[in-house]
């Protein structure tokens, strides 16, 4: 038995330390195989998507309720941005896209369109297929009325 582990063990450090070597002999990136600034300004991938940070305004919707959904953990909303007519919003898991579905939400975020509901695999991913995705939040709505609630402070001096 102990000659066993032994193999299995020396085996487990013979692929570990063949790995390390196979890293270490990759040569590094060439230039034009680095992300450039000219791909960031010419809104190419997900570079691109993070420019909507600082040049798109917000998407914002007050009241919505989902239309409908694209994947089990994502809602889409019927508010209308530019050009697109819905928004889609993904949630970490299904469960708490189940929790906002059919209810009334506020939502707030910023925009993306770059393969957002158009796979990558199509051809011409500028068509507008009528839909925008966003980074941000959901929250449930509340109405004005609880909104504006007076709130008493006692103060004494």
């Amino acid at each position: 038995m102990k000659k066993l582990s032994t193999v299995i063990i020396i085996l487990i450090l013979e692929i570990v330390f063949h790995n390390m070597n196979y890293v270490n002999a990759q040569p590094d990136p060439k230039l034009d195989e680095l992300n450039k600034v000219s791909d960031y300004k010419n809104n190419k991938g997900t570079m691109g998507n993070v420019m909507n940070l600082y040049t798109s305004p917000p998407v914002e919707g007050r009241g919505v309720i989902n239309s409908r959904q694209f994947l089990s953990h994502d809602l889409i909303f019927p508010i209308e941005y530019k050009s697109y007519n819905e928004v889609k919003t993904e949630l970490e898991n299904t469960e708490l896209a189940n929790n906002y579905k059919d209810k009334k939400v506020d939502i707030f975020g910023v925009p993306y369109f770059y393969t957002c509901i158009i796979p990558k695999s199509e051809p011409d991913i500028n068509q507008n297929f009528g839909d925008c995705c966003m980074y941000g939040g959901l929250t449930f709505n509340s109405s004005e009325n609880e909104r504006d609630k007076l709130i008493t402070v006692q103060v004494t001096i």
